[in-house]
């Protein structure tokens, strides 16, 4: 475990929202964007009174997606990094 959290916690210490990517549907729902070293990229996906409906993170070479109405998912993420899901 000591070795996973050497590369976790700087990994996490280094996401930095991308605020020039938020996007604001009319519906109210957003997307937030946030990206670290190592490749990490979680995406949120918040429905408009902010509740969290979606996150997809990609995180050393996994992707894990979770929903509010679906069972998690894991998988290798693509080539390029980031979700695809």
């Amino acid at each position: 475990m000591a070795v996973l959290e050497r590369r976790l916690v700087p990994t996490i210490q280094s996401l930095a929202r991308i605020r020039a990517a938020d996007k604001n549907d009319t519906d109210g729902s957003r997307v937030l964007w946030h990206q670290g070293s190592s490749g990490a990229e979680p995406l949120s996906y918040l429905v408009s009174d902010g509740r969290l409906e979606r996150q997809d993170l990609t995180l050393f070479g996994k992707q894990i997606v979770w929903r509010r109405a679906a069972r998690l998912q894991t998988g290798v993420a693509s080539e390029g990094g980031g979700s695809q899901a």
